[in-house]
């Protein structure tokens, strides 16, 4: 007699952080924010930095928010999100903020240090960059968006030896004759193309930029949330 032997499928699972697990106050609209700790979740790692010499809202890393105000221009609302909410409608949202190389760079790692297979990320802009865009700055001087300019997040994957293995753009806005981009609303963002990687990186520019440090002059400033990964 011969008998059937099924074999139990492996099953795919993943892990998503959606950052609420930080309890911060204010109300629905101005809400309030947290750049001074780092913050781990679901055994992931984001590391922050805080700037204190450089004034009250300038920090280097990710950063947690649930500010969404979507109409004061400047510098004090630059942990809004102009969305309105976190993704599907949530509390909590990630805020990025790249200050140069010469800072903490915005990363994404294993608290165990093991890698990851990043699946896909819910991108918003946030108000600060997207006013700015729109409307530019006269102190400092900083022009609006012209036709040709675009905003952009750089997404590198890195081995444990800090070899960059993979890059992905991702575009926050754009302004061109045939396509005009703004992610004012939660946008998922596939992240497959990124492969098996230790850590990310991210990066933000822009073409409205200070040739004297390479940075960009459009708030280098980006919403996230529910960042997914495949677990191995």
């Amino acid at each position: 007699m011969l008998t059937a032997c099924h074999s139990t499928p492996e099953r795919t699972t993943f892990t998503t952080v959606g950052f609420e697990q930080r309890t911060l106050g204010g109300n629905y609209t101005y809400g309030a924010y947290n750049i001074t700790d780092d913050y781990t979740e679901s055994g992931f790692y984001f590391p922050v930095e805080r700037h204190s010499d450089l004034g009250p809202y300038n920090f280097s890393g990710i950063g947690i928010s649930n500010k969404f105000d979507v109409n004061t221009f400047g510098e004090s609302n630059a942990m809004s999100c102009y969305a309105g909410s976190g993704c599907y409608d949530s509390r909590n949202f990630a805020i990025v903020h790249y200050f140069g190389e010469d800072r903490l760079v915005p990363t994404i790692k294993r608290s165990s240090g093991l890698n990851f297979i990043p699946t896909y990320a819910y991108f918003c802009i946030t108000t600060y960059s997207y006013l700015m865009l729109k409307q530019g700055c006269t102190t400092p001087p900083i022009r609006a968006f012209e036709l040709g300019d675009s905003l952009y997040v750089t997404i590198t994957g890195y081995n444990n030896s800090n070899e960059e293995i993979s890059s992905l753009n991702v575009t926050a806005a754009r302004y061109i004759q045939s396509d005009t981009t703004i992610l004012k609303k939660w946008t998922k963002v596939d992240l497959t193309p990124l492969g098996e990687v230790n850590y990310l990186q991210l990066r933000i520019f822009s073409t409205v930029t200070d040739f004297r440090v390479g940075l960009s002059d459009i708030p280098p400033y980006i919403c996230i949330d529910d960042f997914t990964v495949k677990d191995l």
